[in-house]
């Protein structure tokens, strides 16, 4: 990718703008998450898995994030190497999110259609979602020098954490019930304001190459190549075992949580909705604090940053597995919130270290393969999530033993996860 000369690093906050580019996108995944999700399996008592299934497709999409980050790399479309290939896929999700509230109403009517329609919206908004998301941390990267990056990437995902903690309330207020009607102009409203939070990030963030580009050959080589060359190295082979391994168990109960507050304490949507909100609270204050008490480490600081996130969500899980099998909803709500300081420090630890395990020159490609590892590996954890979910019930006949087991496993998983950090050696992709 051809670099413009130095000029004087931008201000810290160009950060806070690009980082309403999370807002928006909070936004949306929330539609799905934390709305749709509930309302199918909760309201209209459809199975968990097929849901679950849906709801992982966008992650199940991300190999072709490969082709993404590499053509971001090497591509650029009216003089830009990340801008377009982030609008067209966000214009996707737009689209694709559209057909949500008709889904809905053909499957409330028990017509098999709305699985199809379902299908169609969560096909193109997961598209559209991959093929954003690589080119979007890599305008970041390229956006600022490498000792701010650290404080910048975690500003940005402030954002998308705050606005996960404040979102919900304010959407349950519009949709305390479930109806069809409320629920259409639910989703059109929060796609509008999405759209223009995109707008007002991203407008002139990336500026167009107006010099003649000479293409280095290492990076014209093939994108199976180079993924390759990357996965040769031990060093990110141990980071690719521990971003699978932590990215799965950590989001397991993600497609789960609503329906565990219906299906167990018999709660409505709007309050369900606010789930979100209390996990949101915890990682948006373990965010803020830890950011601006290291926000003079280098990215390579933060594998202690993640170890105690880690640890902390392994803990809240274990106890969240008592909350279901004791029905102990007077703690739910605590719960939640420390789960959600633990997945705050583990999420500013990880960004942290994702921005760290790559080279200035191949950014998009290390990006898009960390994301590939990450978001399949979370795609297929929610997904496993609703088939343990699902086969408990099955086994048991019982909501309280099926989550319990959920929450329990996931625990496991996130100590197991902590075991593989210790094997991460960060040392190699130092910059000084």
């Amino acid at each position: 990718m051809y670099k413009q000369p130095e000029t004087p690093p931008p201000s810290l906050w160009k950060a806070f703008r690009l980082g309403l580019f999370q807002t928006g996108a909070a936004l949306t995944d929330l539609l799905t998450s934390g709305i749709w999700n509930r309302i199918l399996i909760s309201d209209l008592k459809m199975m968990a898995w097929p849901v679950a299934l849906l709801s992982a497709l966008k992650y199940l999409l991300v190999p072709m994030t490969l082709w993404i980050g590499h053509w971001s790399d090497t591509k650029p479309i009216f003089m830009r190497y990340r801008l377009p290939y982030i609008f067209m896929g966000r214009l996707l999700v737009i689209v694709g999110l559209c057909f949500l509230p008709l889904s809905v109403s053909l499957l409330s009517e028990g017509n098999p259609l709305g699985w199809i329609v379902a299908f169609l919206a969560m096909l193109l908004s997961g598209i559209g979602s991959t093929a954003s998301g690589a080119p979007f941390l890599a305008l970041v990267n390229d956006t600022f020098p490498y000792q701010k990056r650290g404080i910048a990437i975690s500003i940005v995902e402030t954002f998308l954490i705050a606005s996960f903690a404040i979102s919900p309330p304010i959407l349950g207020k519009f949709l305390p019930y479930y109806h069809s009607a409320a629920f259409t102009n639910l989703t059109y409203g929060v796609l509008i304001i999405a759209g223009c939070l995109w707008l007002a990030a991203l407008w002139g963030a990336e500026k167009p190459n107006t010099r003649p580009i000479h293409p280095n050959p290492e990076l014209q080589i093939p994108v199976w190549l180079r993924i390759q060359t990357i996965w040769a190295d031990p060093h990110t082979r141990h980071y690719a075992f521990f971003v699978a391994a932590s990215a799965f168990f950590a989001f397991m109960q993600d497609a789960m949580l609503e329906p565990f507050g219906g299906d167990v304490f018999g709660l409505d949507v709007g309050t369900t909705t606010r789930f979100n909100a209390w996990w949101g609270m915890g990682v948006l204050l373990a965010m803020i604090s830890t950011a601006i008490l290291t926000r003079k480490w280098p990215p390579h600081y933060h594998l202690s940053t993640t170890a105690i996130g880690l640890a902390a969500m392994g803990l809240m899980m274990s106890v969240m597995g008592l909350v279901a099998l004791m029905q102990l909803e007077r703690i739910l709500y605590p719960v939640l919130f420390l789960f959600g300081l633990g997945f705050g420090l583990y999420g500013i630890g990880g960004y942290n270290l994702l921005i760290l395990f790559n080279t200035d020159d191949k950014a998009g490609i290390y990006l898009a393969l960390w994301t590939v590892v990450q978001l399949l590996s979370r795609g297929v954890g929610i997904l496993t999530g609703g088939i343990i979910r699902d086969l408990g019930f099955a086994i048991s006949g019982s909501y309280t033993i099926a989550y319990a087991l959920l929450f329990g496993l996931e625990a496991l998983g996130l100590f197991a996860a902590l075991y593989l950090l210790r094997k991460v050696q960060v040392e190699p992709f130092v910059k000084r």
